[in-house]
């Protein structure tokens, strides 16, 4: 009798573990996809977005399952409304999969914000042209970062043209080596 009591109280704190884990998740991942209004020029430095590939992956992917089960649920739970819960099923997994990523990036901006410092980081031009996207004007994208954070905005037309793809550029401003908050770039080399 002891040890079922035993097994069941363990059971309750692992429920509760995994519970606050998830909490935890969802508010850095609104943190996160909102970044634009506290981290605005944040990039996450390549190794970094390398490193954490997998995982952002592995969250993103654990996260979708579980949305779209909860959507496909509540879906074939009542009949109410059926276009929007059907909507939901399709969009859930796509905003999941964002958040969830969004999560592994959340730990790199917190460090910059409150330890950084000084620093230059090197990156790669994927592109440095295009017209850009809502809230970023005249970009320029940068090879092996994540979707969101991979452009530095506001870049000025003369300096755009300039750049080629696979071209190394150096990002400088406040930050760590896992991220900085773009306040200046410059070419290497001639």
């Amino acid at each position: 009798m002891g040890d079922d009591a035993l097994k069941v109280k363990a059971g309750r704190w692992t429920i509760r573990i995994a519970k606050g884990v998830a909490w935890i998740s969802v508010i850095l991942s609104f943190l996160a996809l909102f970044a634009g209004d506290f981290a605005h020029g944040f990039i996450p430095s390549v190794e970094w977005a390398s490193t954490t590939n997998s995982l952002r992956l592995a969250i993103g992917l654990i996260s979708t399952l579980v949305a779209l089960r909860v959507a496909l649920k509540i879906l074939f739970t009542s009949s109410d409304r059926i276009l929007a819960k059907v909507g939901a099923v399709l969009v859930a997994p796509l905003m999941s999969f964002m958040f969830a990523s969004g999560v592994v990036i959340c730990g790199p901006i917190i460090l910059a914000i409150f330890a950084g410092h000084h620093v230059e980081l090197p990156y790669k031009v994927e592109q440095a042209t295009g017209t850009g996207r809502r809230g970023c004007r005249s970009p320029v994208y940068l090879q092996g970062l994540p979707f969101v954070f991979n452009s530095l905005c506001g870049v000025s037309e003369e300096f755009r043209q300039s750049l080629k793809p696979g071209m190394p550029i150096i990002v400088e401003g406040r930050g760590t080596s896992y991220g900085v908050f773009a306040s200046d770039y410059r070419q290497i080399g001639p």
